[in-house]
C-alpha cells in the first residue's frame, strides 16, 4: 500500500480462523486468540506506515452461541476484548524486542517449509484418497453454506479436495484424528537447528503462541488412528475375521467385503499418507523433547478419551458395512445395483444407501386394495410381498447406526474445540 501509494485508503483484514484448530480459533486465552489472527507485529507494521488497518474476526456457528449465550457471559467477552485492545500498543512495541522477528531469515524458512509441506501434501495422491475415503460424510451438516461446491463421486473416482471449503477441510482431518493443517511441516521446518526455536519457545510471544496451539493439536492426534480409519478398507482383515470361532455367522458377509474391497487402494493409500506424516512427527517430537512438553503431550489424557471416541465409531463403521453386506442382491433398478450401494456405504453416504435400499426394498408394495377399480379380479388374492422383514432386520437399523455416527462426530470435534 505505501509503495503503491494506497496510503489513503483503509486496508480491511477479516478472519474466520480457517488456519487454526477450526472454529475454536486458538486454544489459549482471548488475548491469544485475538493475538494469533493479527498478531501486534502484523499491526505494528501499519502504525509504523501511518495506513489505516481495521481487523475484523468472526464468532461462526456453535463457537458464537458459546460466547454469546448469556447477557453475562457476551459481556465478559467483550471486557476481554476491550483489555486485548487497550493492551495493544504496550504489545506492539515490545515487538522490537520479540526475537521471532530479530531473525527474519530462520523465520522466513521456517513458514517457507511448512508451506512446501503443506503444498506437497495437497499434491499427493495418498492425501487426497485418505481425505476422500469418508469425505464429508463424517459431518454433521451446520450452517447455510455448503461444505463444498457441487461435485458427484462414483465408484472409484477421487475427489477434488480444492472444491472444499477450508474448515470442513480441517473438520476431516479432526474426525480422522490428526490435524494435519496444525502439526504438518513443524517438524520438517524445525529439522535443520533446534536451537534457535526451542529459545524462542521460552522467549518469543508471538512463537510461543503459535506452539501453543500446536502442543495443544498434538495431545489430541492419533496417527493410529488415521490408520485405524483406513483399516476398514483392508480386504485382508474381512477374509480373516471370520477364522474367529465366535465370529463364523459372519462368514457370508465378510467373504462379500473382502471381495468388494480386494482391489480397494484406500487403505494403501493411507499408510503410504500415514509413514509421510510419521516422519514429520518424529521430527516435531524431538523438538518438544528439547523444550520439555514430549511427556505431557504422550500422555495427554484428550488423547484417550478421544481414542475411547474414534475406536466406537470404527466398531459402528464396521457393524454399518456388515449390514449393508447381509442385504440380498437384487435386481438393478435405475442404473443402480447391489455394488453401488455398497460403494454408497463405504463413503458413508447413508442417506443416498438407504433410499435406493427402500426403493428395492418397499416395507409395503402396492396392491389392487389400494385402488378404486371398476372391474372385478379374478387373479388369486394373495397379499402383495412385502420386505417389511429386510427393513427391520438391515435397513433401518443403518439409519440408527448413522445418526450415531454423526452424534460421535460432535463430540470429536467439541474434543479440537470447533463447536459448531
Amino acid at each position: 500500500m505505501e509503495i503503491h501509494g494506497l496510503g489513503d485508503l483503509e486496508c480491511l483484514i477479516f478472519n474466520t480462523h480457517g488456519e487454526s484448530m477450526g472454529r475454536g480459533a486458538h486454544p489459549g486465552s482471548m488475548r491469544a486468540r485475538l493475538d494469533h489472527v493479527l498478531s501486534p507485529w502484523a499491526r505494528k507494521c501499519f502504525a509504523d506506515r501511518g495506513l489505516k488497518l481495521r481487523h475484523e474476526t468472526s464468532f461462526q456457528g456453535g463457537d458464537g452461541y458459546l460466547w454469546f449465550a448469556t447477557p453475562g457471559l457476551a459481556l465478559a467477552l467483550f471486557s476481554r476484548i476491550l483489555e486485548h485492545r487497550a493492551g495493544l500498543p504496550a504489545r506492539m512495541e515490545r515487538t522490537d524486542q520479540d526475537r521471532f522477528y530479530e531473525s527474519p531469515d530462520i523465520t522466513l524458512d521456517f513458514f517457507r517449509q511448512v508451506m512446501r509441506f503443506q503444498e506437497s501434501l495437497m499434491g499427493s495422491g495418498a492425501y487426497h484418497r485418505t481425505l476422500s475415503a469418508f469425505g464429508l460424510s463424517l459431518l454433521k451438516s451446520t450452517g447455510s453454506r455448503k461444505a463444498r461446491r457441487q461435485f458427484e463421486v462414483g465408484s472409484g473416482e477421487r475427489s477434488d479436495l480444492s472444491k472444499v471449503r477450508a474448515i470442513p477441510h480441517n473438520a476431516v482431518l479432526q474426525q480422522l484424528g490428526y490435524p494435519v493443517n496444525v502439526l504438518g511441516g513443524i517438524g520438517q521446518a524445525t529439522r535443520k537447528s533446534l536451537e534457535p526455536f526451542t529459545d524462542w519457545r521460552q522467549d518469543s510471544p508471538r512463537f510461543g503462541d503459535l506452539m501453543d496451539m500446536v502442543v495443544a493439536s498434538r495431545t489430541r492426534a492419533s496417527l493410529r488412528t488415521m490408520i485405524a480409519y483406513g483399516a476398514l478398507f483392508d480386504g485382508g482383515y474381512w477374509a480373516s475375521r471370520p477364522h474367529g470361532k465366535d465370529q463364523k455367522h459372519l462368514t457370508e458377509p465378510c467373504l462379500y467385503l473382502a471381495d468388494q474391497l480386494e482391489h480397494d487402494d484406500r487403505y494403501g493409500e493411507t499408510l503410504e499418507l500415514a509413514t509421510r506424516l510419521r516422519i514429520d512427527e518424529l521430527l516435531l517430537h524431538r523438538l518438544l523433547g528439547e523444550t520439555g512438553e514430549d511427556i505431557q503431550v504422550l500422555e495427554a489424557g484428550e488423547r484417550d478419551f478421544l481414542a475411547l471416541l474414534h475406536a466406537v465409531r470404527i466398531a459402528l463403521i464396521q457393524h454399518l458395512f456388515l449390514q449393508a453386506a447381509r442385504i440380498p442382491r437384487f435386481s438393478s433398478r435405475n442404473d443402480i445395483s447391489r455394488e453401488d450401494i455398497m460403494e454408497l456405504v463405504f463413503e458413508l453416504r447413508i442417506p443416498e444407501a438407504l433410499a435406493s435400499l427402500r426403493e428395492a426394498y418397499p416395507d409395503a408394495a402396492p396392491s389392487a386394495d389400494d385402488y378404486n377399480l371398476a372391474e372385478s379380479s379374478d387373479y388369486p388374492d394373495e397379499t402383495a410381498a412385502n420386505y417389511s422383514g429386510i427393513n427391520q432386520r438391515l435397513i433401518d437399523p443403518m439409519q440408527t447406526l448413522y445418526d450415531c455416527l454423526l452424534t460421535i462426530s460432535v463430540a470429536v470435534a467439541n474434543a479440537f474445540h470447533a463447536h459448531g
